[in-house]
């Protein structure tokens, strides 16, 4: 695909002259009007040994697919004939990876297949390194594609003019708009890169001095021209002759039958759609080195000359007290002191930093300075030197930067384990993740993020306004409070359930402890008591009269539901995972197994027993629970049963009834009731509570009990010489132990 350069095309280099005779340059290819700062241009502006830097001309980045289309859109507009760049799509059939005799990459491979033209020069762009805009401009300066409405075929088959040589057709395998973007770009790449050493494969004029005619015509004449880099060398490889002085003193219009006009078309239309393509930092440096008082400023005197063909088209001066920056994209501004060394540093330009921006700053709080850069600020104060940028530096400049509550920087950005960075302030540190963007972080959440580095980073600001001055802060792994009791993280199942409870709002209040190591579990501190959090039970909270409660009786575990109220007289409870836990004016007391089935059946705090009072009390191989009005006692033998305060007394009395084996049973004559015993019936009447038993019993049976003759016991039994008797309403009952006989006796 190389060609000679007796086939170039010597006069339309550009798509400006029609024929080789006529030298005519076709009004479309400045259609337009140029950029402001290019309107002013002048033919004494053009450098034939430097035609474009470099820098510009080898930008693999320099536009996206999408600025590329928005840039043919803007130039094109309406399509007349759909053959417009900014609308036409083609079939590639690929290209393998090229790399020169010597083993130079000249471009990387470019895939076969569908392309719109935007996406086909931003592919040629990445693969051969060679600008998009360049791309563009001799696209323009050949066939006039890139403002045309309606091209026609030819046109777009000599898009680049690439093997297209005015007298004959473009080579086959050239021809067509894709192999001319893509052949095309590699030439202009290869012109850059010697390829060999041997017969035919030096391609390309060498950097360095040697003589440029203005026309094939060579009585035209010529200079010898200081050719000062690559991309310029490319140019006159591809064009090889420059403008003469009638071509360069009517930049968008013809000279005279000497001119050529390809590298000054080149020239005006980059210009006119990208501003200056030679490095104005030189300029860029005096202006700045004026602006500061030249040799009596506070630079002092140079100490070097321009030292150029730094990252973006750099340039650097040294003077005695510093040095003088500047670039494509940024204007002359000086570096010296703690800023240069700290600069230096972070990799000077080609660093995170990037170009400085400004001259530095003073009149800070604490006697501080700073300075602006492309990427950051770099701030000095008795704290040191350090940058802020990015999202961190916007977060800091909406707290009031030095001034406002986080005061300076005192380190640069950190590494988080976890991901992302963070700088620490004087008064509290600034996050940033790609996911969450900056946070701050106040110095006591800071504080406590490093003694609990679970915490993770955060993904929120510090957010005030809560209840009695609270804040809170959301992390990765939980959310910090912070409360008149300090600041607390709290996390997964305690932090679902303390939100369930209306959170500082609700009865919990604020944490006042992280999570601390129980029974397998957790418990937290709160204002009010404890959420506790075990795997099998879940989280609940516990108010502090339970939590003590809790520690008196260990054995119940974690609790299994919420503290729940509103039971009669201001009763609460709370299921554990071993019992039930009940708050009266009686106290917390805990209900379990066979006690807490017989309190349920008789309709626990609104029954006939009230609230408990007591925790269980060992009994005769049982136990009992005091209630407010009585006890329930239970044993493996007869199962749990209420006895009223009344028969509890009289149990007290005749300790040898045993464990009650029924409920306590109401509705009887007069008011009574009854209740049976392992060993005997206890009567409840006017009369008081007595035992009935053995054959007194059968001989009160049979006389119907307290519905007959007999009425109500009013003792219990009283030994006799023969046996015992028992004394009833109206009588007695004699039982005679030698015959086991009963007698009524009527009072």
């Amino acid at each position: 695909m190389s060609r000679p350069f007796a086939v170039r095309r010597t006069t339309r280099f550009a798509g400006i002259v029609a024929a080789l005779a006529a030298l005519v340059i076709p009004i479309s290819v400045f259609a337009e009007a140029p950029r402001a700062e290019a309107a002013t241009l002048s033919g004494a502006q053009f450098d034939p040994g430097r035609i474009i830097d470099d820098a510009l001309f080898y930008d693999r980045n320099a536009m996206t697919t999408n600025e590329i289309q928005a840039f043919l859109d803007s130039k094109i507009g309406s399509c007349s004939n759909g053959q417009c760049l900014n609308v036409y799509s083609v079939d590639y059939g690929g290209r393998a990876r090229d790399v020169s005799a010597n083993g130079n990459v000249i471009c990387e491979a470019v895939p076969a297949g569908r392309y719109s033209i935007a996406h086909l020069i931003f592919t040629a762009q990445q693969a051969c390194g060679i600008s998009a805009k360049v791309i563009l401009v001799t696209m323009q300066k050949e066939q006039s594609l890139v403002t045309s409405k309606s091209p026609s075929l030819t046109q777009l088959a000599r898009a680049m003019g690439n093997a297209c040589p005015d007298t004959a057709p473009c080579n086959p395998n050239a021809a067509g708009v894709a192999n001319q973007i893509v052949g095309g770009t590699r030439q202009l790449k290869a012109y850059g890169h010697s390829q060999g050493s041997g017969p035919g494969t030096l391609f390309g004029r060498p950097v360095g001095t040697q003589y440029i005619g203005y026309s094939p015509n060579s009585s035209c004449g010529g200079t010898n021209v200081n050719v000062q880099n690559k991309a310029t060398a490319a140019l006159y490889t591809y064009t090889p002759y420059q403008p003469n002085a009638a071509a360069l003193a009517n930049l968008r219009g013809t000279g005279d039958g000497c001119s050529s006009y390809g590298n000054r078309n080149f020239w005006v239309l980059w210009n006119d759609w990208f501003g200056s393509p030679t490095n104005p930092a030189p300029d860029r440096i005096e202006a700045a080195f004026a602006a500061a008082g030249g040799d009596g400023g506070w630079l002092g005197p140079a100490t070097s000359g321009f030292q150029c063909g730094l990252v973006n088209g750099g340039c650097v001066r040294e003077h005695q007290n510093g040095a003088l920056y500047a670039s494509y994209t940024t204007m002359g501004n000086p570096v010296s002191g703690a800023h240069r060394t700290y600069w230096n540093s972070q990799g000077a330009q080609n660093g995170v930093l990037g170009y400085p921006t400004s001259g530095v700053y003073t009149g800070l709080i604490n006697g501080g300075v700073y300075q602006n850069f492309e990427n950051g600020t770099v701030y000095t104060h008795p704290g040191g030197t350090f940058s802020v940028r990015g999202g961190i530096k916007s977060a800091w400049v909406g707290t009031g930067s030095e001034w406002g509550s986080f005061g300076y920087p005192l380190s640069d950005e950190l590494k988080v384990a976890t991901g992302g960075v963070y700088q620490q302030f004087e008064r509290g540190r600034i996050y940033w993740t790609a996911a969450t963007g900056a946070m701050k972080v106040p110095a006591a959440t800071a504080e406590l993020m490093a003694k609990e580095p679970w915490i993770g980073a955060p993904t929120s600001d510090h957010l005030c306004g809560l209840v009695k001055d609270g804040c809170y802060q959301v992390f990765q792994g939980g959310v910090l409070y912070t409360s008149e009791a300090g600041v607390w993280p709290v996390r997964g199942g305690v932090l679902d359930a303390w939100s369930k409870i209306g959170k500082e709002w609700g009865k919990a209040g604020y944490p006042r402890s992280v999570e601390i190591a129980f029974n397998g579990g957790v418990y937290q501190e709160f204002d009010k008591g404890r959420i506790y959090w075990s795997a099998k039970t879940g989280a609940y909270f516990v108010p502090t009269a339970s939590v003590e409660a809790m520690g008196r009786f260990p054995w119940l575990g974690f609790p299994s539901s919420d503290h729940l109220t509103g039971l009669i007289r201001g009763g609460a409870y709370q299921v554990f995972q071993n019992g039930v836990l009940y708050t009266s004016e009686g106290g917390a007391w805990p209900v379990r197994g066979g006690v807490l089935d017989a309190w349920s059946k008789i309709g626990k705090e609104w029954g006939k027993a009230g609230y408990p009072r007591s925790v269980e009390i060992a009994f005769n191989g049982g136990v009992y629970q005091e209630f407010d009005k009585g006890r329930i006692y239970w044993s493996a033998k007869t199962g749990a049963y209420f006895v009223p305060t009344a028969s509890v007394e009289a149990m007290g009395r005749f300790p040898w009834l045993g464990f009650p084996s029924s409920d306590h049973l109401t509705g009887l004559i007069r008011g009574g009731a009854y209740q049976v015993f392992q060993n005997g019936v206890l009567y409840t009447s006017e009369g008081g509570a007595w035992p009935v038993r053995g054959g007194v019993l059968d001989a009160w049976a049979k006389l119907n009990k307290e519905w007959g003759k007999a009425g109500y016991p009013l003792s219990t039994e009283i030994p006799t010489d023969t046996g015992v008797y028992q004394q009833f309403e109206n009588g007695r009952i004699v039982w005679t132990s030698r015959t086991g006989a009963t007698t009524y006796v009527a009072n």
